[in-house]
């Protein structure tokens, strides 16, 4: 068989397995639970208004601008499961197109981008997000945008005019609906900053950047940051923040939550298969540090890559869960940094050819076979009954 055909029929087949298996989900209509449930009751009892001048009801941290728009399409379909979950649905497969184009500038080599595709059919988070009434999947979307626009930054830049101009403009409006747009907004600014050396006409752009980000952060901190409920938010992510009480503390909750954000992307239950897990997201750590310093002077410090941006915003997000601002560790609301850490496994372990071809070819091996019985166990959950949050795949 002609190898090209071989993977197209690969590559088609891993994206309409990711696509089904969210479809199937989020055709499933099982009943909100608890999580939604919660959000439910500010949409059901709130008027649109009030979703904008007053905390959500039971507690709730989610961005009202999103809220609202789930409100509007739900409330004519006599708020249907369905309705309220279409946004999510249609935000993280969009999410995942976004993310498919991302890691074809990374992953040059057929194989490994398959492999980063085969991760999506593994992940019981990207699937079960795409149908869930939370703000996940918008998160996924949002961080592929930002790290779409970093790749194109220069292109779009030289290129000029309105659509350079419209872009800076409207890249900040997403801050009104994920609150991880925040950890990203500094990313287009730096690289605009450093185009001043060689180019002082960057201020106009600098200046419509800035505009933007002061007039949506404004509009984002009056109508939903004010209103969150931060000391039950704090409370309700208490073990998820990192301690600074002592030394032991902070490298205790420190450790926990890098642990999660490299294990717990797949499935955790076998906890075998957690732990299996552990050990190919590790390549991912290693080379999260490695690709930084190696392209960062390759790049004269501009932050366009998944190479240069995930280290950045790792640190952002421990510093946030250290001034208890932002919960670090925890899968749900680290979700947004999830395509890229699958990303830089797949890089790191790309590494190891250059150390032993065979050492690669039997990590690498053992990776996609792991990956396919995570992917086959989900898609029989799927396929039988309600996808949860925390699935036993097999019984061993």
């Amino acid at each position: 068989m002609n190898i090209n055909l071989l993977y197209r029929a690969v590559l088609i087949l891993l994206i309409a397995w990711y696509v089904s298996a969210c479809a199937v989900h989020y055709l499933s209509l099982r009943s909100l639970w608890n999580d939604e449930l919660a959000v439910f009751d500010s949409i059901r009892f709130l008027n649109p208004s009030e979703l904008f001048l007053r905390p959500l009801l039971t507690d709730q941290a989610f961005p009202h601008f999103y809220l609202f728009m789930i409100q509007f399409l739900a409330k004519p379909f006599g708020n249907y499961s369905l309705s309220l979950r279409f946004f999510p649905f249609v935000c993280m497969l969009t999410a995942f197109g976004v993310w498919l184009s991302i890691a074809r500038r990374e992953l040059k080599n057929s194989s490994e981008y398959l492999t980063f595709i085969l991760c999506w059919t593994a992940s019981v988070p990207l699937i079960y997000y795409s149908a869930e009434l939370k703000q996940y999947s918008m998160d996924v979307l949002v961080s592929g945008l930002f790290v779409w626009f970093l790749y194109e930054q220069d292109k779009l830049r030289l290129g000029g005019g309105r659509k350079y101009v419209g872009t800076l403009a409207l890249l900040p409006l997403s801050v009104l609906f994920s609150y991880p747009a925040y950890f990203f907004l500094f990313f287009p600014l730096w690289n605009l900053c450093l185009e001043l050396k060689s180019d002082k006409a960057q201020w106009k752009y600098i200046l419509v950047y800035l505009s933007s980000v002061f007039i949506c952060v404004a509009l984002s901190y009056q109508f939903d940051i004010r209103l969150r409920p931060m000391e039950s938010v704090a409370n309700g992510f208490n073990d998820y923040f990192i301690a600074m009480s002592s030394f032991k503390d902070f490298l205790q909750t420190f450790g926990e939550g890098v642990n999660n954000l490299f294990s717990r992307w797949f499935v955790e239950l076998p906890k075998v298969f957690r732990k299996l897990a552990r050990f190919f997201m590790f390549f991912g750590l290693i080379y999260m540090f490695v690709g930084f310093f190696k392209n960062i002077h390759k790049s004269k410090w501009k932050l366009y890559s998944i190479s240069t941006v995930a280290l950045v915003v790792f640190f952002e997000l421990a510093v946030a869960g250290a001034s208890q601002k932002y919960p670090f560790g925890v899968p749900r609301t680290a979700l947004f940094l999830c395509p890229m850490l699958l990303i830089l496994t797949v890089q790191g372990i790309r590494q190891l050819k250059t150390l032993n071809p065979y050492v690669y070819f039997a990590v690498h091996g053992s990776f996609v076979v792991y990956l396919c019985v995570v992917a086959i166990g989900i898609l029989r959950i799927v396929l039988t009954q309600p996808l949860i949050a925390i699935p036993t795949i097999w019984s061993l």
